[in-house]
């Protein structure tokens, strides 16, 4: 489908188009318009009059949740159609887990925050108990392909611009089993994957992570 997106800049143009090889999209001053009306409100607008189609959106997220329905109910030149949605909840979101087994790449990550953004999420949670760096903690993600704290800040960031919240998030005082294994936290050690409560080691390990986060 070729389509016209003169008319966009900013975060729109760049969700159109790091979204378009997925819609099967192409760019072209003769293809069918596309115009970003923003409006109030937790509904979502799409129509097609035969000459452009308009999205009218509330948050960045919604305008990339229009262009799948642009995807879905375009059919040809003569058919128009007229969509509305309503978000029923104000946070919709899912957590990966790069904890237990593999550790997904950055790219794994921006092909999941579009396919999300095409979805109507606004969140996800980037699970990474033991698999990210931590300052003075060599050990935590050892030989596991943890992610730099500049790799988390890239997701971040990609996330951002299709209106979509990354929240990093880890698992405290248990789901530390990769990282027990190591004798250099023998001494901190409850049982094979939990820390000890109440041990000055256990909280100093605690609070470097949530600074590196």
């Amino acid at each position: 489908m070729k389509i016209d997106i003169a008319l966009l800049g900013g975060d729109l143009r760049f969700i159109v188009e790091q979204t378009a090889k997925q819609l099967g999209f192409t760019f072209s001053a003769d293809g069918i318009p596309l115009v970003a009306e923003p409006q109030s409100g937790n509904s979502l607008s799409v129509c097609f009059d035969k000459k452009r189609f308009v999205i009218r959106y509330g948050a960045l997220h919604r305008f990339a949740r229009g262009l799948r329905l642009i995807k879905q109910h375009y059919k040809r030149k003569n058919e128009p159609f007229d969509v509305t949605e309503y978000c029923a909840v104000r946070e919709l979101g899912m957590l990966l887990c790069n904890s237990c087994n593999a550790v997904r790449t950055v790219d794994h990550y921006k092909q999941i925050i579009r396919n999300l953004a095409l979805l109507g999420y606004n969140q996800i949670y980037v699970s990474t108990d033991n698999t990210f760096e931590v300052p003075d903690e060599p050990f935590v993600g050892y030989m596991r392909g943890r992610y730099t704290i500049g790799e988390l800040i890239e997701i971040d960031a990609y996330a951002a611009r299709f209106g979509i919240e990354a929240i990093h998030c880890f698992q405290t005082l248990a789901h530390q089993l990769p990282l027990l294994r190591w004798p250099a936290y023998g001494g901190i050690t409850d049982m094979f994957d939990v820390l000890l409560v109440g041990d000055e080691g256990t909280y100093t390990l605690i609070d470097r992570m949530f600074a590196a986060l």
